[in-house]
């Protein structure tokens, strides 16, 4: 495939290929219309389907094809009739996966979930569509209050604040490379990436050079790299990232920019997403800055009666006030430690909010080393 492009830093779309986009029209269309690289989320793909998948999308393209692993990550169970309506404040009972969900039964792709989950943990189901708590955890029986209602669906993605190792690749993820590897795909984007070990043991499963997509996207994968130190001199072809720089104190933002870039292979690229606050001078100016960030998100969920993400994002802003975990930026200097390090700024979009240019937002960029 076309990995030449990759390694000189040149890939500008990745696009996943699903239920909507899986037919030759589309797929040509994308093709056309620019993708470098179409990417296959084995978390929505039957295993015993990859390898049609791989030839069907061989036929209608040229481009990169990438294996997207499941990774250390929780997910719903199978619901019956496939999703279900919650609201705040009611009790359901969580359990393994091998239970069909209901109103008042939510499974999870964990094993033996009573040994891992315990009362007080925070589960944010498909990006916050639905947040739950855990209020007890009895023997084998767990039982959860809703905290934000909304529709959980089958096989959806659970962010947690669960200090516990789960596998890095499930047993899917190690047949999907075996596949991968029998058809000479060499480009995997690594889910839930959480150690350097585990990239090393991922190169493990292919035989030549294979082109990895580190994907952070938990706190675990934060803590548990040295950000500063970490040395793969020029190993990476592009990094992708949400909110890292969030993460890393004032003190350490020039080192942290230069050792990305000391990573990153020439030409590569840095996709991130950030928090952006509104511009500060001075310690009080950030202050106030954070308040007028996080007062305005608190502000709309009141609005939509979303009290308990509003709790949540008045805790996140006690952290930023404290600098416990929590350094945002606003846009100038952000783009001035990336640039400093070496970056070039290729693209900057503001995701939202769109309509008050005086309060930050999220902004997400494309910088080339």
């Amino acid at each position: 495939m076309d990995t030449a492009n990759m390694k000189q830093g040149k890939i500008k779309i990745i696009a996943t290929v699903g239920p909507s986009s899986y037919n030759k029209s589309i797929i040509n269309k994308m093709d056309l219309a620019g993708v470098d690289i179409f990417r296959v989320n084995l978390s929505h793909t039957c295993i015993d389907d990859l390898e049609e998948i791989i030839n069907q999308l061989r036929e209608w393209t040229e481009k990169t094809i990438c294996i997207d692993t499941e990774g250390a990550q929780i997910r719903t169970g199978t619901i019956s009739d496939n999703s279900v309506k919650v609201d705040a404040h009611e009790i359901v009972e969580l359990v393994d996966a091998g239970t069909i969900g209901d109103k008042s039964r939510i499974p999870l792709t964990l094993e033996e979930p009573w040994n891992i989950l315990r009362s007080g943990s925070v589960l944010k189901i498909d990006f916050n569509t639905v947040i739950l708590q855990v209020v007890k955890v009895e023997g084998e029986e767990i039982t959860g209050r809703i905290l934000e209602g909304g529709i959980i669906r089958s096989n959806k993605g659970i962010s947690h604040d669960i200090d516990v190792h789960l596998p890095a690749f499930t047993s899917k993820d190690v047949q999907a490379f075996k596949i991968a590897k029998k058809y000479g795909i060499n480009t995997v984007a690594f889910s839930f990436a959480s150690s350097a070990r585990d990239v090393v043991v991922l190169r493990g499963y292919f035989d030549g050079y294979v082109t990895v997509i580190s994907k952070i996207e938990s706190a675990l994968g934060l803590s548990n790299v040295d950000a500063i130190t970490y040395c793969k001199p020029h190993e990476y072809d592009l990094l992708v990232s949400t909110f890292a720089h969030d993460h890393i104190h004032y003190d350490e933002r020039f080192a942290f920019a230069k050792n990305l870039f000391h990573n990153m292979k020439k030409g590569g690229r840095y996709i991130i997403g950030m928090e952006i606050l509104p511009h500060f001078s001075t310690e009080n100016d950030r202050k106030k800055a954070l308040f007028k960030y996080h007062n305005y998100i608190i502000e709309m969920s009141l609005q939509d009666d979303r009290v308990q993400l509003s709790e949540l994002e008045n805790n996140a802003l006690k952290s930023g006030l404290d600098m416990v975990g929590d350094f945002k930026r606003h846009e100038v200097m952000f783009e001035e430690e990336l640039m400093s390090a070496g970056f070039k700024m290729i693209a900057r979009k503001k995701v939202g909010p769109l309509d008050r240019g005086d309060v930050g937002g999220v902004y997400v960029y494309a910088f080339e080393a």
